[in-house]
């Protein structure tokens, strides 16, 4: 037994269902959308990249590009302690070193993604991925090494006599 959309009552759908049904629906257009694949309703690891790239960049030309944190990260400690704000400093840049540490969670997740069949594809994904594993690294080991110095400059002024 055979039943036509017609006969069924209608349910409420999500809009996303909604667009999923509108795709893959017979248009009466010369070329109609076509069916999804299982490789278009995952997230490509190329996608991920590119958007952790973007990320990255923007992350990494925080305090003037990342080849002049040291000096930018020691005038802001600085002013930070001429200020009576360290910790709030401390606070500021300890936020930036978890953003770092996300977007590594991000590039290690991309294992768990779709990755490129191509042989060149691949070898050009993992290049680019290790670029930035290594920059994001820096950033975050330097910042730490601020974030340790600046807790031995209060330690060693707490017991100068």
């Amino acid at each position: 037994m055979q039943s036509s959309k017609s006969e069924q009552p209608e349910k409420p759908v999500s809009s996303a269902t909604n667009k999923l049904a509108e795709s893959t629906t017979p248009q009466h257009s010369p070329s109609p959308s076509p069916l999804p694949t299982q490789q278009n309703l995952y997230i490509d690891a190329s996608q991920t990249l590119v958007r952790v790239r973007e990320e990255s960049q923007s992350w990494l030309s925080r305090w003037g590009g990342f080849d002049y944190w040291v000096t930018s990260l020691e005038a802001s400690y600085q002013k930070a302690l001429g200020g009576d704000y360290v910790d709030r400093w401390k606070e500021h840049i300890s936020d930036h070193a978890r953003k770092g540490q996300f977007l590594l969670s991000e590039l290690r997740n991309m294992a768990n993604q779709d990755l490129p069949q191509e042989v060149y594809q691949l070898r050009e994904l993992w290049k680019e991925q290790l670029r930035l594993v290594e920059a994001l690294t820096a950033g975050i080991t330097l910042i730490n090494l601020e974030l340790n110095r600046s807790d031995d400059d209060a330690y060693a002024s707490s017991i100068e006599l």
